[in-house]
């Protein structure tokens, strides 16, 4: 089994988030995001346990280090039109890049939705900030090797409101653990 996770199934609706993670290391569980509170819970279901997660608020230094750039090139995703940004994160001896294409035609979304669903750091959500649209696509180099990231499917569906709550049967235990 390889750390990276294979897939994401990302769920929304109201304002709230749920991320099934699929593969990877089970270190982290599903992330349920919750508007009303401004909370993120991290769900093991193999271990029936719940964490609230630490909040993800960057910094001025942080976000002043992330520079987006939009670009002219375009490319169709799910018949979507997408435009190109370069994202540069800056820190004190070295300078990372990755390349995000975000769409504006999904008028029922916004980029605010997937800052929450925990499929990033404080710097990608400072980077998620200052970007016009959906993200389809996410292309980086992590660790020596390539990562892409792409949306496959957008459905509309009616989900059900017991999605977005904390499962009854699981146990809370400090983040982390």
């Amino acid at each position: 089994v390889g750390l990276r996770p294979k897939s994401y199934t990302i769920k929304v609706k109201d304002g709230n988030t749920y991320t099934q993670v699929e593969g990877g290391s089970s270190a982290t569980g599903d992330i349920l995001y919750l508007k009303l509170t401004d909370k993120r819970y991290y769900i093991k279901k193999a271990t029936k346990t719940y964490s609230l997660a630490p909040k993800l608020k960057s910094t001025p230094s942080e976000e002043s280090s992330v520079t987006v750039t939009p670009t002219s090139e375009t490319v169709k995703i799910l018949n979507y039109t997408c435009i190109k940004y370069v994202v540069t994160f800056s820190e004190t001896d070295k300078t990372k890049s990755m390349f995000i294409w975000a769409t504006k035609d999904l008028k029922q979304y916004n980029s605010n939705s997937f800052q929450t669903s925990g499929l990033g750091n404080q710097s990608n959500t400072a980077a998620l900030k200052k970007i016009d649209g959906v993200p389809l696509k996410i292309e980086m180099t992590e660790q020596g090797q390539s990562v892409v990231m792409e949306v496959i499917e957008l459905k509309n569906a009616i989900l059900p409101a017991n999605d977005f709550v904390l499962p009854l049967d699981y146990k809370e235990v400090p983040f982390g653990q």
